[in-house]
């Protein structure tokens, strides 16, 4: 990872917006999009670029806080309000601020896992 644009500490991160560098803490987070070479944060406070990948992000993040639900996308799992299929047969997971992440078959079963903790039922099913 390289810097400034990686980790500059544990709750935080360095992301490039307009000509600048600027902090965004990890609990402003809401989630992480893949863009070829680099990551686009989406957060609270505004987004940004990061020159990483996913997987080392999703190597630092907290897997109580943050799970890959498809190979270009990490999530807050408290920022997950639905998860639905579209017509195309698509399945997405919305997020508190409106935006929809992909969710890939080979990510599905964590997330199934996880609906499955809220609903108290391990054979959760999208909608």
């Amino acid at each position: 990872m390289s810097r400034p644009c990686g980790p500059s500490d544990e709750d935080s991160l360095w992301v490039h917006r307009h000509q600048a560098f600027d902090r965004v803490a990890i609990d402003d987070i809401l989630w992480f999009e893949a863009q070829g070479d680099y990551v686009r944060i989406h957060a609270r406070t505004g987004g940004g670029m990061a020159r990483t990948t996913l997987s080392e992000l999703e190597a630092m993040l907290d897997p109580g806080q943050f799970i890959r639900i498809h190979r270009s996308a990490i999530c807050r799992r408290s920022a997950i309000v639905r998860v639905r299929r579209k017509a195309t047969g698509a399945v997405t997971a919305t997020l508190v601020n409106g935006d929809e992440a992909p969710v890939g078959r080979t990510y599905s079963g964590g997330l199934r896992t996880f609906l499955g903790r809220i609903q108290g039922d391990e054979d959760a099913r999208y909608g």
